[in-house]
C-alpha cells in the first residue's frame, strides 16, 4: 500500500551498510527487521520521516559478536555525524 511504500529504510540504509563493510564488519541487508518488536519499532521510526535504519545485533554471550556489535555501533555513530 501506500503508507509502505513511504515507510522505506532507501538510501540510509544501504550507506550505513557500505560503512560496517568497509570497516571489516560482517554486515547484511534484509527485508525483514525480525520478531514483533523490532518490527514495530522500525515502522515507528520509519514513520517519523527522519532517515531511518535498523540494526540488528544478535542476542549472545560469545564475545567476538558482542565486539563486533560495539564496534558496529561506533562506526554507525561516526557516519551519522559525518552527515
Amino acid at each position: 500500500d501506500a503508507e509502505a511504500q513511504d515507510r522505506r529504510v532507501g538510501a540510509v540504509g544501504l550507506s550505513l551498510h557500505d560503512a560496517l563493510l568497509r570497516a571489516g564488519l560482517p554486515a547484511a541487508l534484509s527485508q525483514d527487521a525480525g520478531g514483533y518488536l523490532c518490527n514495530a519499532a522500525l515502522w515507528q521510526a520509519l514513520g517519523t520521516g527522519l532517515p531511518t535504519a535498523f540494526l540488528h545485533v544478535p542476542a549472545t554471550d560469545d564475545a567476538t559478536i558482542l565486539q563486533a556489535g560495539l564496534v558496529s555501533l561506533t562506526v554507525l555513530a561516526a557516519h551519522a555525524a559525518a552527515r
